[in-house]
Parts: C-alpha cells; sequence; structure tokens
C-alpha cells in the first residue's frame, strides 16, 4: 500500500505505516505516487489467488486498472525474483529497484541495461552487448560461486567491486547506511511491539 502511494523502502517513516494501511483500510482511498486518489476496496481489489501460480514465476503480482465503467484499461504482471529484481513478461531484467524513484535518463546505461543477469550466450547477442559492464559479471549463483574462486574473492567483495563501476566508495558506504537504518528500524519496531498478532490479513 505504501509503494502505491509514491514511498520506497529505504527513505519511509516506518513508524507511520500501521497508521496509514489503517487510514486506507477505513478510508477506502489510495493516493497513487501521492497525487492522484482513486477508491480502493482492499476487500474487493487485492485478491489472493492461493489456487493459481502465474506461469512465468511463483512470486508473482498481477495488476489490472479498470475505469469508471467496470472496463478493463490496462494489465500487467510483475515478478520478484529475488536480489532486488522486479520482473514483468516483457521487460525481464529492465524494472529493478535499484532506480526506484530514479528517472531512468538518470541511470548509468550499463545498471539499466542489466546484461550481467543474462546468460553469457544471450548477453553477446543483446542490444546492449556494447555497454561497459562491471568487472565481474555473472548470470546465476553457480556462475557467481565460480567468480568467487577465479578470483579468491567473497560476493561481498565482488558485488563491492562492481558497485564501484557506478559509485564511489563513499556513496556505497551512504546507501549502505540508509538501507541498514531502515532494517534496522523495522526490527527493532517488531521486538518491542506488545502485539501478539502480525498485521495483515495472511495470519
Amino acid at each position: 500500500m505504501m509503494g502505491f502511494q509514491g514511498n520506497d523502502p529505504e527513505t519511509i517513516d516506518t513508524g507511520t505505516i500501521s497508521s496509514r494501511y489503517q487510514a486506507v483500510l477505513t478510508n477506502k482511498v489510495l493516493m497513487l505516487s501521492g497525487k492522484k486518489k482513486i477508491r480502493f476496496d482492499m476487500e474487493k481489489d487485492m485478491v489472493w489467488r492461493f489456487d493459481q501460480v502465474l506461469k512465468t514465476h511463483p512470486n508473482g503480482m498481477r495488476f489490472s486498472v479498470f475505469g469508471k465503467e467496470g472496463e478493463l484499461l490496462a494489465t500487467n504482471e510483475y515478478f520478484s525474483v529475488g536480489g532486488g529484481f522486479v520482473v514483468n513478461e516483457k521487460t525481464k531484467t529492465d524494472e529493478n529497484l535499484y532506480y526506484m524513484g530514479i528517472h531512468k535518463k538518470n541511470v548509468d546505461p550499463s545498471r539499466l541495461s542489466q546484461t550481467h543477469v543474462i546468460p553469457p550466450e544471450d548477453a553477446a547477442k543483446s542490444k546492449n552487448a556494447g555497454i561497459a559492464q562491471p568487472p565481474y559479471l555473472f548470470h546465476s549463483a553457480e556462475s557467481l560461486l565460480a567468480m568467487t574462486e577465479k578470483h579468491n574473492k567473497t560476493i561481498a567483495q565482488l558485488v563491492y567491486d562492481n558497485e564501484l563501476h557506478y559509485l564511489s566508495p563513499a556513496q556505497i558506504r551512504e546507501n549502505i547506511q540508509r538501507i541498514w537504518s531502515v532494517m534496522d528500524e523495522c526490527i527493532r519496531t517488531g521486538v518491542s511491539t506488545h502485539e501478539t498478532v502480525l498485521p495483515g490479513r495472511m495470519q
């Protein structure tokens, strides 16, 4: 719900989530990107289909937009495939949480191309093949582990060196610190709560 309203995991004030979530349930209203007000009834508009598995990936959601008369205006399926990647059938690796809230024209071309998650035999044929890439390209856990042995580096060291292709050491530390602060606050909130049941409908 918070994502619909324009928030992202790194910058949201976690202390406000519970009350804002409850407001959505009570008022049946969402502010898309914090700007466009739409009616949203959680019981009717968010359907959990435990009896269905989307063909591309089991961890997926289908979003559909309807007009005033109930006509379907648009629909798309998105899948969380791990490593921060959210993809759909069309974009495959084009939608990455790294640049959520960042206009794509401002994103480094090699990060946008994501050819490091494409198998080598396909990467050479990619339209982004000529773009300079990070030093350690991998497309699977197996290839990543092979690189750690070949270069005598840990996974963390390989990923850090890849990030240096885009950011300075200071920027990397700043980004890590920001993410860690949000995660730490979430954990702190969880272990200090007096509630005995987790929020939400999946109890």
